[in-house]
């Protein structure tokens, strides 16, 4: 492998997250950033859109960040992509994002970069990647039928990335309590529709005697003066917590989970949570759906279609319910065992590394220092 003058191997990402797009893209790459930090490489994110908490996360994590000026996934964002990764020393890209669409990659491949893409559907008329990586328990052969010979597939649960903070935790079996008494909420890191709101709003109905809940608010969530006084108008013990560093012990000490179907699955699922997962993206229906025909979660439906009534006697029901509890949790917490990242590590590092070296940044691109 060559390595680049400080002799750390280089990974550029290209992700995206806004309050509509939400923080899963760069979030679940964060968990990528970070194994190939724990190998002794350095991480490079390429971002058109970003809020600021993130980026403070990102910067907090080492990762260095290069502000792209371009629309996102146009052929001018594939172009800067490719300088990005030209400037820092990386021969891979690794692209996050539905707005980065079959001719983006092929740009990518022409100026001669390697290319990851990370995809959940399979929907785009062609595939240029070296790896496609689709990390959803529906994946299979068949969505990639249109791809390149060389186009080497990572599909499944075994290739979920998580975050360090996660890995890093002693992962057991959880003890199922007669009644389930504390609650966890987290509806993703933007919740652009508010469903968090609604959540809190239907737990007075909830027939508990006593019900402990911790919401938890993304980086990017734009409710924070609707989300307290929802908790102000509601009964119940309920904490708001925003971004907190301490999300794998408040998830590990729930008993039962409110969640959206996106990323935050994989890591209820680590813990072995058992999870009631409201959908708040459409594309979110195929792998919840798959999840609810195994025993895995109860996936109800849209959070922005679903009435109180629904939600507040479904938390009931499994508040008392242990067996049913007993069963969500093993089957859920099957789906995965933590070591997805290291081997999508594994798979870069088996190809051909060579870092390119530029001397000059790209035009469009802005380097904001670690």
């Amino acid at each position: 492998m060559t390595t680049t003058i400080d002799n750390s191997p280089v990974l550029l990402i290209r992700a995206d997250a806004s309050v509509r797009m939400g923080t899963g893209h760069v979030m679940r790459c964060l968990g990528l950033a970070q194994a190939w930090q724990d190998r002794g490489g350095r991480v490079v994110c390429a971002i058109a859109e970003c809020s600021a908490g993130l980026d403070e996360r990102l910067r907090s994590e080492q990762v260095e960040i290069v502000r792209l000026e371009v629309d996102p996934g146009s052929e001018a964002d594939a172009r800067a992509t490719v300088e990005a990764a030209r400037n820092c020393g990386s021969a891979w890209v690794v692209a996050d994002g539905y707005h980065f669409d079959a001719r983006f990659h092929e740009i990518i491949k022409q100026l001669g970069s390697r290319l990851l893409s990370v995809d959940d559907f399979g929907t785009l008329e062609h595939y240029w990647a070296d790896i496609v990586l689709n990390q959803d328990p529906i994946a299979n052969e068949m969505l990639y039928f249109r791809r390149e010979p060389y186009t080497q597939l990572l599909l499944g649960n075994e290739y979920t990335f998580l975050r360090r903070e996660f890995r890093q935790q002693i992962r057991s079996r959880r003890p199922i309590p007669p009644i389930a008494r504390k609650l966890l909420v987290t509806l993703g890191g933007s919740d652009p529709d508010n469903v968090t709101r609604k959540v809190i709003a239907c737990l007075n109905d909830v027939p508990l005697e006593y019900l402990d809940v911790i919401v938890l608010v993304g980086p990017s969530n734009p409710h924070g003066e609707s989300l307290h006084a929802a908790v102000a108008q509601c009964r119940r013990n309920v904490r708001l917590l925003r971004n907190p560093p301490n999300i794998p012990e408040l998830i590990a000490s729930c008993d039962l989970a409110v969640t959206a179907g996106g990323s935050t699955v994989w890591e209820l699922a680590y813990f072995y949570v058992p999870s009631i997962v409201l959908l708040v993206a459409e594309n979110q229906e195929p792998a919840m759906g798959l999840l609810h025909e195994r025993g895995a979660c109860v996936r109800l439906g849209s959070g922005s279609q679903m009435t109180s009534e629904q939600l507040s006697t479904t938390i009931s029901v499994l508040c008392h319910d242990a067996i049913r509890r007993a069963s969500l949790s093993a089957q859920l917490g099957a789906t995965i065992d933590g070591q997805g990242t290291e081997r999508v590590c594994a798979a870069l590092l088996e190809n051909p590394f060579q870092n390119h070296r530029d001397a000059e940044p790209a035009a469009g691109t802005t380097v904001i220092s670690r």
